[in-house]
């Protein structure tokens, strides 16, 4: 059995060593990884293919990413990301249009927006 002043010290020791909130996770192990698959020339949206699904994204400035780039990034979520071109060693901004789609529905969204 544990004195009173043994468990509030156990309690402090435990309270000092454990973060106060979550630490903030590495981008990188959260970071999508594809290929360019499609691209229209003269169009500002383009289909990555990731390991699972197909993505459809829209160049937004940086480096203009060609078809059989590898990109990097938190591009699988809605709205702007700032991602990187492995192929290119170059950073680009995006807007993720759609994504976790299948090729059919990501060709028909990319020929909607370049058609």
């Amino acid at each position: 059995m544990f004195h009173s002043g043994r468990v509030a010290t156990l309690f402090l020791i435990c309270f000092l060593v454990t973060p106060i909130y979550p630490a903030a996770s590495d981008p990188a192990a959260n970071a999508a990884r594809g290929v360019v698959s499609h691209r229209i020339s003269g169009c500002d949206y383009f289909v990555v293919a990731t390991k699972s699904a197909y993505d459809v994204l829209e160049w937004f400035g940086g480096h203009d990413p060609d078809r059989g780039d590898y990109l990097i990034g938190g591009f699988e979520s809605y709205g702007f990301h700032d991602i990187y071109d492995e192929t290119a060693d170059a950073d680009l901004r995006v807007w993720t249009e759609d994504y976790d789609l299948g090729k059919e529905d990501a060709l028909e969204k990319l020929t909607e927006h370049c058609g």
